[in-house]
């Protein structure tokens, strides 16, 4: 009899077991298949959107509303007639202030269907507008400790609703390809902000790095990052501090990293674009961009003509809310502050 029992029990929990296991992988296919279709519901509103707005536009494209289309399209030609003289072109053209990288991924779209403007414009759309808002809504999960599909796409949705998103690639500039890998170093990064993974080092150099060789003004964006990572290390060693040996050693390692991250960055650029290196160490900027120096109260304006205040004022109720409630993730709350205020 007690045999009998004991042999059900291992039965029952057998078949719990499956039951349980079954059950994770239908909840799991389940979700594969919603996120497969909200990504592809994601992908047709960038596509339609994109569509009409260029179908609707009756202009001449000129400066640089129509400089990095006409470069990719002479590059694709070039790739149609000689592939060697386009990829001769590419490497000439690191050297310079604008070059080809950024729209090299492009290229693909232009070959197989063609040099139109709507070609041009919604390969930058899918290429970069789109990992961009999947990249948002991925930091946004290292902010808010809720359901994480939940708060993904959600801002995800958040950030294709904003106008500033889709205003610079519907107006031909590519410089959304540089923003991807500074929101990849911030993602990086906010996987553990005290960098024990040996990977994280390289990788934040690189994204950074890339991002200012694809757009040289990126360079502001990846001082900004690293100012963000540097306050946020003292925040930490300042409010953590126990002993004396321990929390000077952590604060001694911490700017050690952040060191290999610098230099990572600087090997990087070296790599790829050099002649920036030497020209930013002979070039006068200040004076260069002398028109585009404005005062902080100048530049609050421009943000919010840009995003308008009601997003703005969202924007500091949110964080303001999510900090008195204690909804947010500290750290990573901590350094988006600092990075905003830093660019």
């Amino acid at each position: 009899m007690a045999r009998t029992q004991l042999s059900n029990f291992g039965i029952n929990m057998k078949n719990n077991s499956f039951l349980k296991s079954l059950n994770t992988k239908l909840n799991s296919q389940s979700s594969f298949q919603i996120n497969s279709i909200i990504f592809f519901i994601v992908v047709l509103i960038i596509t339609v959107i994109t569509s009409i707005y260029i179908s609707n536009e009756h202009t001449i494209y000129w400066w640089d509303f129509v400089g990095y289309q006409n470069a990719a399209n002479n590059l694709t030609n070039l790739f149609r007639s000689s592939p060697q003289r386009a990829i001769d072109d590419i490497f000439g053209s690191l050297s310079q202030q604008k070059n080809y990288l950024v729209v090299l991924p492009l290229i693909p779209f232009l070959y197989l269907f063609g040099n139109q403007r709507i070609v041009y414009i919604l390969s930058i759309n899918l290429v970069y507008l789109l990992p961009f808002s999947l990249l948002l809504g991925s930091i946004a999960t290292k902010l808010i400790p809720v359901p994480s599909r939940w708060v993904f796409w959600s801002t995800v949705a958040i950030a294709l609703l904003i106008p500033m998103t889709w205003s610079p690639s519907l107006r031909g500039y590519p410089d959304i390809g540089a923003t991807l890998f500074i929101l990849l170093a911030t993602l990086i990064y906010l996987q553990n902000i005290r960098l024990t993974a040996w990977w994280q080092i390289p990788l934040i150099g690189l994204c950074l790095g890339i991002s200012i060789v694809l757009r040289r003004h990126f360079a502001y964006s990846a001082i900004a990052f690293l100012a963000a990572v540097s306050c946020q290390t003292i925040i930490n060693f300042l409010t953590t501090f126990n002993s004396v040996n321990n929390s000077w050693k952590r604060l001694l390692e911490s700017a050690i990293k952040i060191s290999l991250i610098s230099l990572s960055s600087f090997l990087t650029i070296s790599i790829f674009a050099w002649g920036f290196i030497q020209s930013s160490l002979t070039e006068n900027y200040r004076t260069l961009y002398a028109a585009w120096s404005l005062s902080i109260p100048d530049i609050f304006w421009r943000y919010a003509c840009f995003y308008g205040l009601i997003t703005l004022l969202l924007v500091a109720t949110g964080f303001s809310v999510g900090v008195l409630t204690k909804s947010l993730i500290p750290s990573t709350t901590i350094f988006l502050l600092l990075f905003g205020i830093f660019l």
